[in-house]
């Protein structure tokens, strides 16, 4: 590698870091698509492994925050964002950001709050052709960037596994990413989505994320 590679680049004050906690296990196609993704700035790698995801969220946060990043980019060693997410997600200079995630079922893995109060997934099709920002209740933190001042505003522990915990699922279970967002929309900030940046979420399914049938030429690493 030449001086300049991306690779070469990380700083002790990265612009952005990485996150990518997992359970030590992520596919040839992931390491591949990590290699191709578009950096901006000086950057940093890290990740947290076989670790409770909340756990794993909240200390990659304080790893940031040590390293005085100024932005947290979570990518999920199962989705594999457009060659381009970053920059995209960056230009808009929002507090936070996610790429459209697809859930393995092969709908959008957005939710909006209903009017009982609950969760509720958008699962209409027509969302991918979106331009622009849509506003949402609940994002993966798959493909999710957010500006560390926003940890400096949401109260620790930032992210919190309440599935099983028979308080705080009222009024619904919440997954470390959900407990997120109703954390930091209680703090008066908005959770957007860029429609544009298509996530795939690898699955062993005989299908791809978006519900049509695998080819071996499937590329993970083009944005649409």
């Amino acid at each position: 590698m030449g001086v300049g590679a991306w690779e070469q680049q990380a700083s002790t004050a990265p612009l952005v870091v990485i996150a990518a906690p997992t359970t030590g296990l992520a596919t040839t196609d992931w390491a591949l698509n990590l290699l191709q993704l578009q950096k901006v700035g000086p950057f940093e790698c890290l990740t947290w492994r076989g670790l409770p995801f909340d756990v794993a969220r909240n200390r990659l946060v304080k790893d940031a925050q040590a390293k005085k990043a100024r932005y947290i980019w979570f990518v999920d060693t199962d989705v594999l964002p457009p060659v381009d997410a970053l920059p995209r997600l960056m230009r808009w200079r929002l507090p936070i950001v996610s790429g459209l995630v697809w859930a393995k079922t092969g709908s959008t893995a957005i939710w909006m709050r209903t009017s009982e109060g609950t969760l509720a997934p958008i699962k209409d099709p027509r969302i991918e052709q979106t331009e622009g920002l849509i506003t949402v209740d609940a994002v993966p933190a798959g493909c999710l960037l957010v500006d560390m001042r926003v940890f400096d505003v949401v109260p620790y522990p930032w992210f919190r596994w309440t599935v099983d915990d028979p308080v705080e699922r009222k009024p619904e279970f919440q997954s470390e990413d959900f407990y997120f967002c109703g954390q930091a929309q209680a703090n008066g900030f908005r959770i957007f989505v860029d429609a544009k940046v298509k996530c795939n979420h690898e699955t062993t399914a005989p299908v791809d994320p978006f519900g049509r049938g695998l080819t071996p030429a499937l590329s993970f690493a083009t944005a649409n």
